[in-house]
């Protein structure tokens, strides 16, 4: 297979020209100060409830999102099966949620809280 041909059946295969298209119009749409910023924002509110090999993302009902990515794959899959992007999740819900002044501090009492009851997201099933 020639390399357009393979290139053009990629496009085609993972809807990258929808994808594009869409998040050009959103962007133009919306004229952000920081295009970059918002489109990876866009890219994650698309995708919350999606997680992959490369990057693993929790979020909450409410549109709040984390999502944690390394560069080694083997160190990305301790990450992800450690559940540390639904630990941050829940951590960030709480900072919103309390706006801490010392937020430092919180974290490390919320965190151990947390380690003495999980919440049910990181119950086991």
């Amino acid at each position: 297979m020639d390399v357009v041909k393979e290139l053009e059946l990629y496009l085609s295969k993972n809807a990258l020209e929808t994808l594009l298209e869409t998040m050009m119009t959103e962007c133009l749409r919306h004229k952000p100060e920081e295009p970059s910023h918002y489109l990876l924002k866009w890219l994650i509110d698309q995708n919350a409830s999606k997680g992959s090999e490369e990057v693993a993302i929790a979020s909450s009902s409410d549109k709040q999102h984390v999502a944690i990515t390394h560069p080694d794959q083997a160190t990305q899959q301790y990450l992800k099966d450690k559940k540390l992007h639904i630990i941050f999740l829940e951590l960030m819900k709480l900072v919103v949620k309390e706006k801490p002044d010392n937020v430092l501090s919180f974290l490390a009492l919320e965190a151990h809280q947390m380690h003495k009851v999980p919440p049910p997201s990181l119950q086991p099933p």
